[in-house]
């Protein structure tokens, strides 16, 4: 076994924070946002392809192959929109995280005046 998992501090911390309540509940959490976020792009999606295929019965010409390449595609579209979403969260929010794990010890080392 590998020192790491027997060090006294680590096992504090698994013992503090990875509860198994508190994981499966930020587990839940986490599942349902990205739900929420799925059900967004493919209303949004299905919002163009409504809008295309309407285009197409009154007007007809290029309306009726934009609508059947969107068809088409809109699968695709739908999981690289969700994909998109996803990874500018991630990375909105690591960046989010990290300015606040740089300014918490600032602010503590200005309460303590050292």
């Amino acid at each position: 076994m590998l020192k790491f998992w027997r060090n006294p501090e680590f096992v504090r911390h698994v013992r503090a924070e990875l509860r198994p309540a508190r994981s499966i509940m930020v587990a839940v959490i986490v599942v349902l946002v990205c739900a929420m976020i799925g059900l967004a792009c493919w209303s949004e999606r299905q919002s163009i392809l409504a809008n295309a295929e309407y285009s197409a019965q009154h007007y007809d010409g290029a309306w009726t192959a934009y609508a059947a390449k969107l068809r088409a595609e809109n699968g695709r579209q739908t999981w690289l929109l969700l994909c998109k979403w996803l990874f500018g969260l991630q990375g909105g929010l690591l960046t989010l995280w990290s300015l606040f794990a740089c300014a918490q010890p600032i602010a503590g080392r200005r309460d303590r005046k050292t």
